[in-house]
């Protein structure tokens, strides 16, 4: 018996950005970078062109898309264990 039902719209960029703990700015960054063709190979766009559309210069768009790029990398790490456990940070930052 359902006592209880409540629907509600869910936006996946949302989810996206809360999963990773991404800022707004974090998330709008990876996004538009991901959408404009900047992860393809070959590039379909660069850096200046992404931040000039949205209004950044292009150090400051690099920063916050590095900033998400290391909190998905980190988590990613912290939930298969570094390969599980094949490396380690200590073990590559002594090479």
């Amino acid at each position: 018996e359902l006592l209880y039902f409540k629907v509600m719209d869910i936006n996946i960029n949302d989810l996206f950005g809360i999963f990773f703990d991404l800022t707004p700015q974090e998330s709008h960054a990876l996004q538009w970078a991901l959408f404009s063709g900047y992860y393809n190979v070959p590039r379909y766009v660069h850096l200046e062109d992404i931040a000039e559309k949205v209004g950044l210069s292009k150090s400051a768009f690099a920063e916050t898309l590095r900033k998400a790029e290391n909190k998905i990398i980190t988590k990613w790490e912290k939930e298969h264990m570094f390969l599980n456990g094949v490396f380690s940070r200590n073990n590559i930052s002594n090479s």
